[in-house]
Formats: structure tokens, C-alpha cells, sequence
């Protein structure tokens, strides 16, 4: 699966420099780079180039960026003409960017700026630096390689580069999942990052693209009991028996990732045992009908914990609507698991995230606690704006037949386990 990093930054600022570091650093990993540049529009043929903000985002086309890096993204092979910086036109030789490619490195002033492109980038990356030091390195770097004089270089500072760093090129300082101060000179940060992008290369699957995706670890007891549970022929009391066990090692997975709050105890023998205490704001969300049976699980490993309802159904086509609700009080101040046991489309969780969050609930404090996922699910929600709710899944199937039912998977669930369709 394609891993996508955005690097952005002022003009001169050094991306290029922490990218060929990164790329040095990747290994056998089959590594292509893209430059922002290549989506400029041009110099309309009328326009003076001294006149014309090459650092406005009207100056690029963010769709046809977006474009290439779905079709990479989807293992087709991308063919994008390179600018020319002395014509001012696309009409370089094309940079061809193989479908096989595991890693796309998006590199420019602006790479965050429009929505559809930073959607498609699993990390980011702001280099800064001095601006003082940025405009020696232009002035360098246009004079020498660009044919452009100093004075038009300047003029062009002033009236253009300044106020476009200032209104869009800093302000993506706030979308970074890491900012690189210094550039290439700043080794451990450098270093820190290579080191975290090779941690993101080691995972398989989703987990490398979606960050707050938690498989849990396929051990032998989560082999053993889902092919217990997912067995046709599994009698119901069985099913169910076997379904409950799995829940509560979901619990358990999640209370992992709450908060803890110190705590010191005196034991039996008179000593003191510093030690954590449970974070006590959690409550939970069963989604019906087939969340209410993962609450049995949850109450065996949380002792007093408050769960609210929520019921969701379709009336024509794929829309999905809120039906029943009925909340704990105070639920947007504590931390919420949300219980539903297979995602399929992923329709009905956007759906009670969506009616979560307009009761204040932080996505951060969100955690969906589900048995089963599709593909088709996970990437739903996660490119729907919850990157923030964690997901907890023990096993990610293989996709959704025309029945919905995620496949392999286990059948209508609420019906196997109260027995509804027996």
C-alpha cells in the first residue's frame, strides 16, 4: 500500500535537502519523489513573469495533483510533465511514477494547502528556516540557475513571496505531524523522522496508512477464537461464549490506550507500591441491536461504567439516520468506547460519530471497539474526518459482498447471537 509524505515549506527553506536525506535513508523501499512545481499552471502568455505570484495557490493545479496520486495510489503508473522555471510552462520531460511505488514523496511551498491533496498524505512534514537565510538562498539559487537578475528577484520578494509566506505557507505550520526547524542542518530531528518513517514501513496493511487504526496482534487465542466463532455450524451457545471472550480482550485492549493517573497503595507488608489508577471518566455507546451484546463483556472488565444507545437505519439508498439515542449525562466529558461489533461500510459509525461530536464529544476521547472491519470501512471513517477516533478491531477481512456482509466474516451478527434469525 502506497505511503504518501508531504513535505512543505518556505521557498529555499531546505525541503529538497530533507527529502534527499529521507529518500537516502529508505532503503530497498521502492521510493519515487514528486515536486509541487510540476503542477504549476504556467505563465499566462500576456503576464510579465515579474508581475505574476508563483507563490499563490491560484498559480497551482491542486486537482491534478490530487489526481496523480489517486492513480498511484490504485497501482497505475502516473506520467507528470516537469515546469520549466525559464519558460515558465509545463513542457519539461515527463517524470514517470511507477503503480508499484511504496513510497511518494510530495515536496513544495504549498503541499498542504488544498484539502483533496493533504487528504491524500499519511504524514507531513513543515521545514522551516530563517527567512533572512531563505532569501540568500533564493537570490542564489534564481540568479544562478534560473537566469533571473537580482533586482527582479527582489522586486518579486517583496511584492509577491513575503505576503504569500505569510498568509499561506506559514499557516500549515498548524497541519504538521512534525515541523523540521533548520532544515537539513537540524541532524536529529532528521534523524528522529527517518526513524519514524521506517516504523511506518515495517507495519503491513492499513495500520501503515491510518494511523488510529489498532489491529490487535493475531496470537494464537484470537486465531483460536475466531475460528471458533466464525464456524456456520457453531451452535449458538458456543457462538456467544466465544464472541464474549474476544470482546473482553477488545476492553482490555482499549483501557490501554486511557489515560492513567498515579497512584500510590500500601500493601499487606507496610510498604508502598507506586502503581496507576483506572481513568475514571469512561463511559460507553452500545450501537443497536448488535453493540448491546458486547456490553455483557464490557461490564466483566469495567465495574460502574454508564452505557448509553444509539440506533441507526437506512431509509432508502445508502444515508444513514439516527433513529434512537439515549445518552448518559456528562457524556461529552468523558472518554467514550463506542460498541459495534462488525463494520462493514463504515455508513453507521460516520453516522454516530457525526452525532457524537454534536454533543461536544472530542474525537480524541472517541474509541470504536469492533470484532470485524472491511477495508472499505476503516478507510470510510478515516477519510471522513475522524483521523482522531481510534479504531480497535481484532481482525480486518477482506472486503463487503453485494449482501453487505464483510467476507469472510461471521454472518448477520445480532441474529447468531440472540437468536433472532433461528
Amino acid at each position: 500500500m502506497l505511503f504518501v509524505i508531504g513535505v512543505a515549506g518556505p521557498s529555499a527553506s531546505g525541503k529538497s535537502s530533507v527529502v534527499e536525506r529521507i529518500v537516502s535513508s529508505l532503503g530497498s523501499h521502492s521510493c519515487a519523489v514528486l515536486c509541487l512545481d510540476c503542477f504549476y499552471r504556467g505563465l499566462p502568455s500576456d503576464v510579465d513573469a515579474v508581475e505574476y505570484n508563483f507563490d499563490s495557490p491560484n498559480a497551482f493545479d491542486f486537482d491534478a495533483c490530487a489526481d496523480v496520486l489517486e492513480r498511484v495510489g490504485g497501482g497505475e503508473t502516473a506520467r507528470v510533465p516537469t515546469y520549466d522555471y525559464v519558460a515558465h510552462q509545463r513542457c519539461g520531460p515527463e517524470l514517470v511514477i511507477p503503480g508499484t511505488t511504496e513510497v511518494l514523496i510530495l515536496e513544495g511551498i504549498l503541499t498542504f494547502y488544498h484539502e483533496r491533496v493533504r487528504g491524500k498524505l499519511h504524514l507531513k512534514v513543515f521545514v522551516d528556516e530563517d527567512a533572512d537565510v531563505c532569501l540568500c538562498r533564493r537570490l542564489r539559487r534564481d540568479v544562478l540557475h534560473r537566469g533571473r537578475s537580482v533586482a527582479s528577484v527582489l522586486v518579486q520578494y517583496e511584492k509577491f513571496v513575503k505576503p504569500s509566506l505569510d498568509n499561506f505557507i506559514h499557516p500549515q505550520k498548524r497541519l504538521a505531524d512534525i515541523i523540521v526547524q533548520r532544515g537539513v542542518e537540524n541532524v536529529t530531528a532528521i534523524d528522529l523522522l527517518v526513524k519514524h518513517i521506517g516504523m511506518k514501513l515495517n507495519q503491513t496493511g492499513l495500520q501503515r496508512v491510518f494511523p488510529n487504526l489498532h489491529e490487535m496482534p493475531a496470537t494464537g487465542q484470537v486465531r483460536a477464537l475466531h475460528t471458533c466463532f466464525r464456524r456456520a455450524d457453531a451452535p449458538r451457545d458456543e457462538f456467544i461464549f466465544y464472541v464474549d471472550r474476544m470482546i473482553r480482550l477488545l476492553v482490555e485492549e482499549a483501557l490501554n490506550m486511557l489515560p492513567f493517573a498515579l497512584r500510590d497503595v500500601l500493601t499487606p507488608t507496610g510498604e508502598v507500591y507506586r502503581g496507576f489508577a483506572f481513568a475514571t471518566h469512561l463511559a460507553a455507546v452500545s450501537v443497536s441491536p448488535g453493540g448491546e451484546a458486547m456490553e455483557r463483556g464490557l461490564r466483566e472488565v469495567v465495574r460502574n461504567v454508564r452505557v448509553g444507545k444509539v440506533a441507526v437505519v437506512s431509509r432508502g439508498g445508502k444515508e444513514r439516520y439516527i433513529e434512537f439515542r439515549r445518552y448518559p449525562p456528562g457524556l461529552h466529558q468523558r472518554h467514550v468506547l463506542v460498541l459495534l461489533p462488525v463494520l462493514d461500510t463504515g455508513a453507521t459509525l460516520n453516522t454516530v460519530l457525526a452525532d457524537l461530536s454534536r454533543i461536544g464529544c472530542r474525537p480524541s476521547h472517541l474509541i470504536v471497539l469492533s470484532l470485524i472491519a472491511s477495508p472499505d470501512a476503516i478507510a470510510s471513517v478515516c477519510q471522513a474526518g475522524w483521523s482522531r477516533v481510534r479504531l480497535v478491531v481484532s481482525a480486518i477481512d477482506r472486503g463487503v459482498n453485494r449482501d453487505g456482509l464483510v467476507v469472510p466474516g461471521i454472518g448477520w451478527f445480532a441474529e447468531r447471537y440472540f437468536g433472532t434469525g433461528l
